[in-house]
């Protein structure tokens, strides 16, 4: 078997790609637009650079053509990006004309303002013209499933996905220092950029009415809004229990989260928030919006709860809830590191193989490993 994984950018969410690479017998192939960004590589997030797995970067349109006819009765071509990036749409177009076995992975679009009915307009038509030359969808969270079925997707063909962080290095380094956070003090922390989608606004204010309570809150995170940021909470009252971070090396960042009791990530939307998985394999509970894809992962309540997108209300009750709980105990870390084995590289590498297996076969629906009851109803 070769699988051919067409993406944007070659970045560190693809861990199940070098896990493929491991399996007997399969030969895989990643071709991206571009490398990971400068600004990734200056933080110390890692392009992907797997011995087992072939690596291409801006091939023109001759080499797309040779790995498109190189084994194509073996093949299986997943697609990210589609219909945005140049190179990824060219190499669907070509597969499809070819009638090759296609799969894609794709987010849920954000269905606010003015444009959000447009987005979903533009996914009917979509569904309508290249649905029939799709095998499967592999699609992040519940929120992606419930968009395509409104879109017009064949249920059967929508397969629940995530996005994976696996990085063993980063875990083995960090392995004891959650248990390291001293005091009575809960120790929230918020990782992202200072933008409006990330709602950290919406933190801040819910914070507010939990003054009283023994809680602090790091900030790692740059941002267009970080100065107006500031100046909300000391509006708000809550600047002297605020502290925030700026330019900190990815490894550094992972230190104070794993030092922390709570990951809040209070996004008014997200594809995914793959820095929910790197609290979860730190053995860190997580705070999401419902908004995020990554509230998948938080299913059972010991790992965290998801809160009503955009509502301080909801945030703050769930908030209270968490800061009187008071600080996660070793049991507790080590119960979630252990379950976070389930959102590792290998596991759904595994999950993939079975999709491409069973779609179009009639074969039974594979479990979605990070999910109790299997998949997304």
């Amino acid at each position: 078997m070769h699988i051919v994984f067409w993406q944007p950018v070659s970045v560190i969410h693809n861990k199940y790609i070098c896990a493929l690479a491991e399996v007997a017998g399969i030969e895989v192939t990643l071709i991206a637009q571009e490398s990971s960004s400068e600004e990734q590589k200056r933080i110390g997030i890692d392009v992907l650079e797997p011995s087992k797995v072939k690596v291409l970067i801006a091939p023109d349109r001759k080499v797309i053509q040779s790995i498109i006819n190189y084994k194509p009765e073996e093949s299986i071509h997943i697609f990210s990006g589609r219909g945005v990036y140049p190179l990824v749409e060219y190499a669907f177009r070509f597969c499809k004309n070819k009638s090759l076995r296609i799969g894609c992975i794709s987010e849920v679009f954000d269905d606010k303002g003015l444009r959000g009915p447009m987005r979903l307009v533009r996914s009917k038509i979509d569904a309508l013209i290249n649905e029939r030359y799709i095998d499967f969808m592999l699609l992040m969270g519940a929120p992606a499933i419930r968009w395509f079925r409104m879109a017009g997707w064949q249920t059967d063909k929508l397969y629940q996905f995530g996005y994976i962080i696996d990085d063993k290095d980063m875990l083995e380094k960090n392995n004891s220092l959650g248990e390291e956070n001293y005091g009575d003090t809960v120790e929230l922390i918020f990782l992202g950029q200072c933008i409006k989608r990330k709602g950290l606004d919406i933190l801040l204010k819910a914070l507010k009415p939990l003054l009283g309570l023994n809680w602090f809150l790091t900030i790692i995170g740059e941002g267009r809004e970080k100065a107006s940021l500031l100046k909300l909470a000391n509006d708000l009252g809550i600047s002297e229990k605020i502290k925030f971070f700026q330019g900190l090396r990815h490894k550094d960042a992972m230190r104070l989260l794993a030092g922390s009791d709570l990951l809040v990530l209070p996004s008014r939307f997200d594809g995914w928030g793959a820095v929910v998985n790197e609290a979860l394999m730190l053995g860190v509970p997580v705070i999401c919006s419902d908004k995020c894809g990554a509230a998948d992962l938080l299913e059972e309540s010991w790992r965290g709860s998801a809160f009503k997108s955009e509502s301080v209300a909801d945030l703050s009750r769930i908030l209270e809830f968490w800061i009187k709980k008071g600080k996660k105990t070793k049991a507790e870390t080590d119960r979630i590191r252990i379950w976070s084995e389930c959102i590792s590289g290998k596991r759904a590498a595994e999950y993939i193989l079975s999709v491409i297996n069973s779609s179009g076969n009639c074969l039974e629906r594979p479990k979605v490993p990070w999910v109790s009851h299997g998949e997304f109803r």
